[in-house]
């Protein structure tokens, strides 16, 4: 499972099956959570806004190991050493 932090936002990017991808937004006192497929489109959940871009890479199984195109050292993989 390839999981990704958003390099500005701080949100979570976390792969599902069939290219979806979990998006978790922590604020201060609640979280929100959004189901999304590869295109960043809205499928499921409180969350209604992703990057459409962050989406294709995690539901493609991208890490900042395979070379996520853009990738910054500000870009933190989750469970991995870049």
């Amino acid at each position: 499972m390839v999981a990704l932090r958003h390099p500005l936002t701080g949100t979570l990017y976390e792969q599902l099956p069939n290219n979806q991808v979990r998006v978790v937004h922590e604020a201060e006192t609640e979280a929100s959570v959004g189901i999304f497929d590869r295109d960043g489109r809205w499928l499921s959940g409180s969350l209604r806004v992703a990057d459409a871009q962050m989406c294709r890479w995690v539901a493609e199984g991208r890490s900042l190991r395979s070379g996520a195109p853009g990738s910054s050292a500000r870009a933190a993989a989750v469970g991995q050493e870049p």
